[in-house]
């Protein structure tokens, strides 16, 4: 299911690519009994007129690039929780904010859900695994590549005492060196709050990062983030 909610003035949606019966196969080879398949009538009937905001963690990065993205997440979410009524729900961390977004949204509302954030899935080369991977040829790929090591190597110089805001500007130019058409942001921030930290890092982190690449269908936006190493003993 594509959730329509999420996209602003369908910027993925008229593009994104069902595999339902390769997801079904996925499932089945891992011994899943059930997998929900709703369709949009049945989650949205015609008089459908709730929206959920999420402010603070839910404002910023993502948002400043595709608006509407986590209000149709927060919605499609909540009704999913309410459908299925899981103990336990899982995702990804490569979308932090989101998986940020739904902890908040839980904890808020009082959902007795557990969420559990999953480690990135990289490929050999360290790229984060994504359904757009697959729009790159050998040569965007080995840009694509240079992503996780940019963003390792500004946080690392982050955890060691480096000026964010001088480390996130050198890795938005070595992203553009690099052969990106565009950077959409580098920032470090409050690993639980989100909220964009300056200066030299003094609490748990997380660098997060959006970047254009191109490809031979046209520019393909990865985003991804890791942990800033952090220790509060003096």
């Amino acid at each position: 299911y594509v959730n329509h909610t999420q996209y602003f003035l369908f910027e993925d949606f008229v593009a994104y690519h069902l595999v339902t019966l390769v997801d079904l196969y996925k499932l089945y080879s891992v011994c899943v009994d059930l997998a929900y398949l709703p369709d949009a009538e049945t989650m949205y009937d015609d008089k459908h007129s709730t929206r959920l905001q999420i402010k603070g963690v839910g404002q910023g990065l993502e948002t400043d690039h595709r608006p509407t993205f986590f209000e149709g997440v927060a919605l499609i979410v909540t009704k999913l929780f309410n459908r299925v009524q899981p103990d336990i729900a899982i995702f990804g961390e490569k979308d932090y904010q989101q998986l940020a977004v739904i902890r908040r949204m839980v904890t808020d509302l009082d959902m007795p859900i557990e969420i559990i954030g999953a480690p990135i899935a990289r490929d050999e080369k360290g790229l984060a695994l994504s359904s757009r991977n697959r729009y790159f040829d050998a040569d965007s790929l080995g840009v694509a590549r240079q992503l996780n090591q940019i963003m390792f190597n500004a946080a690392n110089a982050v955890a060691q005492g480096a000026d964010i805001q001088k480390i996130c500007q050198k890795a938005s130019e070595q992203l553009l060196d690099a052969g990106f058409s565009a950077v959409d942001y580098v920032t470090v921030a409050d690993a639980d709050m989100l909220q964009p930290l300056e200066g030299r890092v003094d609490r748990k982190a997380r660098l997060l990062l959006a970047a254009h690449c191109p490809s031979p269908s046209g520019p393909v936006r990865l985003i991804d983030n890791c942990a800033v190493p952090f220790s509060d003993q003096a």
